[in-house]
């Protein structure tokens, strides 16, 4: 897999790439390539440490997305590939409370879920409920300690795209992404989300233009996201990031919406109430992009950025997570390794960190967060932990 499309895998921002090139050769995985004269950063990591490196003999292994349900439950997954880009089949990793465990997965329902696709958007709301997702709509779901296999609605022309997934309960997982219209030199994407209530799957209607994600919930009534974050993957076409807002009944556009500069990604969003609302991104300058963040205080959108610079860099702020008296917020880098920032009612110095990052997740009524990714050479998953191993 070529290391763009290796880091499109993770990205909140990512779903358009993906599917440009799924549709364009109907088989993503392409050689992997390494990370050419990556080095490490100098200094500490201030607390940050690779908890468990995931490794399979003459493979590479890709880590997609996770889910920190509590403390004794959380789940990590992603694909395994040979060295020549040829998938292997979905992994899952569970942590319960002592250790990452690596979870058994039925061969024949799994060999379904893969080929030539992406996997491991998962979602979870406790140890006997969990969802594995590919990029073209297959799932595998652990239902009464038995693996079923399923197809999203309107999965099957193979222009539905997966982005992201939230597991509040058996009867109430969501999963968002975009669906795609016209020939592969002049696609035009559509917000997807999908709903299913125990029984059945519904597609629910979303306002805007372009993928949809990611998504922070407050509670399964009250959800934000993001709508066509990603106008660099498409062009470089000036952004038309729009915030929208599920109130239990129906997504509508959030008013007034963020003032944007142009040529800006929306790539991350943390919603803590309905009046305390962060984004983050990246817009682009001479020299890259640098990290930049809007906060809405239920009245207004006001600019809150950190004082970063590009250096040459393509940095998004993403995957926003909250932490005691603030929020941790990833600085990730279409080039390479990865910075995080701190947040407390100012913005602290970023740590730079010899990983290159996807994705973090608090672990609830913890200090911990997970975080994941590959190791500099990328050849091997990583997942890392900032604070005390969550019990």
């Amino acid at each position: 897999m070529t290391s763009r499309a290796r880091r499109a895998i993770a990205l909140p921002a990512s779903v358009v790439a993906l599917a440009i090139a799924a549709l364009a050769t109907q088989a993503l995985i392409a050689a992997p390539a390494k990370s050419a004269g990556a080095r490490q950063p100098a200094g500490g990591t201030s607390g940050w440490r690779v908890d468990k490196t995931i490794s399979v003999h003459d493979k590479s292994v890709i880590l997609v997305s996770l889910d920190a349900v509590n403390a004794k439950d959380a789940w990590v997954a992603g694909m395994v590939v040979s060295k020549f880009g040829s998938p292997r089949g979905p992994m899952l990793e569970h942590w319960d409370g002592t250790a990452w465990r690596r979870v058994a997965l039925p061969a024949k329902p799994a060999q379904r879920l893969s080929g030539h696709d992406v996997v491991g958007f998962v979602g979870a709301s406790s140890a006997s409920n969990v969802w594995e997702f590919s990029l073209k709509g297959k799932y595998l779901r652990l239902v009464g300690g038995h693996w079923a296999f399923g197809r999203l609605p309107a999965s099957s022309t193979g222009r539905t795209f997966v982005e992201s997934v939230k597991v509040f309960s058996r009867t109430d997982v969501w999963v968002f992404g975009a669906k795609a219209t016209g020939a592969v030199s002049n696609l035009r994407f559509t917000p997807y989300a999908a709903q299913f209530n125990g029984r059945r799957w519904t597609v629910i209607s979303v306002p805007g233009k372009g993928p949809l994600g990611p998504v922070s919930a407050i509670n399964p009534r009250d959800m934000w996201a993001i709508t066509d974050g990603e106008a660099f993957f498409i062009g470089g076409a000036p952004a038309r990031a729009s915030i929208v807002h599920w109130n239990g009944v129906a997504w509508q556009n959030v008013t007034p919406q963020p003032n944007l500069p142009r040529q800006t990604i929306l790539s991350g969003i943390l919603a803590r109430t309905n009046r305390d609302v962060w984004v983050g991104g990246g817009t682009e300058q001479s020299d890259g992009s640098a990290e930049r963040a809007w906060h809405w205080n239920g009245t207004a959108w006001t600019s809150r950025s950190p004082r970063a610079s590009a250096d040459g860099q393509q940095y998004l702020l993403a995957s926003l997570v909250p932490a005691p008296g603030g929020m941790w917020a990833l600085g990730q880098n279409l080039g390479g390794l990865s910075r995080v920032w701190r947040y407390s009612g100012s913005w602290s110095a970023p740590v730079r960190l010899p990983w290159d990052l996807f994705q973090l997740a608090a672990v609830p009524h913890t200090d911990s967060i997970w975080a994941i990714g590959e190791n500099a050479a990328m050849d091997n998953g990583v997942i890392v932990l900032h604070g005390p191993a969550p019990r």
